[in-house]
Parts: C-alpha cells; structure tokens; sequence
C-alpha cells in the first residue's frame, strides 16, 4: 500500500521529546473527551441553574395578591402578584405579535385608572381580523407585574397612522397612551 494513501483511521506516530512514540489519534481522542465531559458538566450545572430560577418565578406568580406598591421597581416586584381596582380608559395599544399555531394577532395594552395613578393592563391577544371588544367597566383586576423589555436595535418604531407597535416598551407605551 503505498504510505501517502493512507486511510482516515490511520495511526500517526511520532517521537516525542523524551523519545517515547505518541499517538496523534490518541491525544486527539483524550482531548475531545475531556472537553465533551466538561461541556457535559456545565450543562448539567446550568440546568439546576435555570431550574432555581423557574422555580422562584413560579413561587412568586402564584403567591397571594397585595395591593399595587406606591413605587414598584422591576428588581424588587418582578412578577408580583396585584390586585387593583379602577377603570379601564377608552384609548388602547395594538402591538404586533404571532402566536404558535394561531398566527399573526395583536397583544392589546390598554390604560386602568386606579384611584391614585394610571397603570398598563395587557389585556391579551386577539387575531389580526379579531374585533376587539374592550369594555370601559370598573372592574377589579389580579395580575402580575411584569417590565417586558422586547425592544432591540432591529424593533422598528411604532406605525401611529395606523396604530400598529413592534414591541412592548413600557416607557414609550406609556407616552403613547397619552398621546
């Protein structure tokens, strides 16, 4: 067999330093397996992660309602579970989404007068050729408070001829509420 033909599973030996023969295919081998078991390892570690965190989430959504802080922070109330009364104001946002297996539809942000401030409610979302029935009833609300943070630098601004937003930003749906 002539030696430059030789098979991918070929041995390459060569000497060493020391003058002991070593195998390329061997410390190749032995290389890979320590960084697939370390791979391994930090996968199994981020998994108990990312598990503690869904579990806090989880135990803080399905706690008991409080009132509406009078200065909630998203470090210390994310997820918080509310009860506030109020009145649902007439103006509302459309905000472009798509739902798996359902399709494009509009996740609707609509403003509640409480008895000291105006909040954002989300209040769902509707199909694209969905009218949608927004009552302005009092009425009590149990939520969770939440700061989505969906924009990025590929969000376009909003389309306010038409009333079409790309992306929940609750500093600029606040002023678009006020508009």
């Amino acid at each position: 067999m002539n030696e430059s033909a030789r098979s991918p599973t070929s041995r390459v030996s060569y000497l060493g330093d020391s003058g002991a023969a070593h195998n390329f295919y061997s410390d190749y081998r032995s290389g890979r397996d320590c960084s697939l078991l370390s791979l391994g390892t930090w996968q199994v570690q981020r998994l108990a992660w990312k598990e503690g965190i869904l579990a806090e989430i989880d135990a803080k959504i399905s706690g008991t309602p409080t009132t509406l802080p009078l200065s909630p922070s998203e470090e210390a109330h994310k997820y918080q579970p509310v009860e506030v009364s109020g009145r649902f104001l007439e103006t509302r946002i459309r905000v472009l989404v798509s739902q798996k297996l359902i399709g494009a539809g509009y996740r609707i942000i609509q403003p509640f007068q409480t008895a000291d401030r105006v909040i954002l409610i989300d209040r769902g979302f509707v199909k694209i050729d969905q009218t949608e029935d927004l009552r302005n009833d009092t009425a009590t609300v149990l939520g969770n408070l939440h700061w989505p943070d969906e924009v990025d630098e590929y969000t376009p601004e909003p389309d306010l001829t038409r009333d079409i937003w790309f992306a929940r930003d609750v500093p600029a749906l606040g002023k678009g509420i006020e508009r």
